[in-house]
């Protein structure tokens, strides 16, 4: 069972839907709410969205564990196949380095940039 202490602001999640991986940021606690988990989702970053604890093991929200806000670096590198959410498989020219919880943005615009691979 899923306990609010888990969760921490800055806690960067992932939901799986039918056609890839949905990764969001905690960005609100507020224990004594009925919804005390608010995360806004990178797919849709201008909304936030309050879940309790039974809909986040319901719909299987789960922590990204490996990946600490202000602790991780993410460097991918290039010539390397990097395969993606959404099946594609793309190669990088140069070598990406992020802090750990900007990598929203970095797996948003690697998933846009996959739109145009074939």
């Amino acid at each position: 069972m899923i306990q609010l202490d888990e969760f921490s602001v800055g806690t960067i999640v992932y939901q799986r839907s039918p056609k890839k991986k949905e990764y969001g940021v905690v960005i609100k606690i507020i224990s004594d709410d009925y919804r005390p988990i608010i995360i806004r989702w990178d797919c849709e970053p201008q909304e936030r969205y309050s879940y309790t604890l039974d809909e986040i093991e319901v719909i299987k929200i789960q922590i990204v564990p490996f990946l600490q806000p202000q602790k991780t670096l993410v460097k991918l590198l290039p010539n390397q196949p990097i395969p993606l959410s959404n099946g594609k498989t793309i190669i990088l020219l140069q070598s990406a380095v992020c802090p750990g919880q900007s990598h929203l943005i970095l797996l948003s615009y690697l998933d846009k940039l996959s739109s145009n691979v074939n």
